[in-house]
């Protein structure tokens, strides 16, 4: 029987290791990533670095393990997928340092149509003349799907909300790129706010499930109501054309979560990225 999109697989540990799956899928297409075996555990070597995934090693092993991602330069990414249990501390030990910490959320698809409802913008309390001026309540957001076409416009409004280390340019093939190679799997929106383009989102669908990508807003946009419409629209396709269970993954605390909790998603496991000890020089 195939997977639903109506119900998510019913074990945690399942469901973590689909969606650790589909991450690296992503990290593979958008940053042209390439997987190496490591034992048991998965090397993912990009331009960026090289990244050490999937741990399911026993105490010694993991040690091992863990000397050869220093020796390489590599960050390790502990989940509770990961195993040994204790692998977090092994890697603290070992000088590693806990440098980046998200969550992944997974969509309830319990959520009543009340809840799925638009809410209603409530005055945002800012202090300050100029915050006040900025301040113009909620807006009407259109969202449509884009082209190829419209690639350079969609990544100069992500490269803008996100910020980055690369250049626009630099940063456009790279979007190039995930958009030809994710092909059909993946849906890209643009939304606007009086014709301006406004804030974007992506929803990639694999084979067991979908996962929300970019989804930004340019900050003179923000507090209106923009992700709230796009997140809400890529609910809606993936309803409709999606199979498997819907996750994305943010900072906990966050903006960004509290919209996300807002729209049904609920909190599924934590991930945590290890860097290693640098070098002496």
């Amino acid at each position: 029987m195939q997977p639903s999109r109506r119900q998510a697989p019913a074990g945690e540990r399942e469901r973590g290791v689909i969606m650790e799956d589909v991450i690296m899928a992503v990290r593979r297409l958008w940053f042209g990533a390439q997987v190496v075996p490591m034992g048991r555990a998965v090397g993912v070597v990009e331009c960026g670095g090289e990244m050490v995934m999937h741990v399911d090693e026993d105490g010694p092993g993991a040690d091992r393990l863990i000397g050869a991602a220093a020796a390489r330069g590599a960050y390790v990414v502990v989940n509770p997928q990961s195993r040994p249990a204790d692998l977090g501390a092994r890697l603290r030990l070992a000088g590693f340092t806990l440098v980046q910490s998200h969550a992944t959320y997974l969509f309830d698809q319990t959520v009543s149509a009340i809840e799925k409802a638009p809410v209603a913008q409530e005055p945002i309390r800012r202090s300050g003349l100029l915050s006040l001026l900025r301040w113009r309540g909620a807006a009407q957001v259109d969202i449509h799907q884009i082209d190829a076409a419209q690639l350079a416009q969609w990544n100069s409004v992500c490269w803008r909300a996100f910020g980055s280390r690369f250049s626009e340019s630099a940063s456009l093939v790279d979007k190039q790129t995930a958009f030809h190679n994710m092909g059909a799997s993946a849906r890209w929106y643009l939304a606007t706010v009086g014709g301006r383009p406004a804030g974007t989102a992506i929803l990639y669908q694999d084979a067991m499930a979908a996962q929300i990508l970019a989804v930004g807003t340019l900050p003179a946009f923000q507090g209106r109501g923009v992700a709230t419409a796009v997140v809400r629209r890529v609910i809606a396709d993936w309803e409709r054309y999606g199979q498997g269970f819907l996750f994305l993954d943010t900072t906990p605390g966050s903006p960004a979560e509290r919209l996300y909790l807002k729209l049904g998603f609920v909190k599924s496991y934590l991930r945590e990225v290890y860097a290693p000890a640098q070098p002496l020089s």
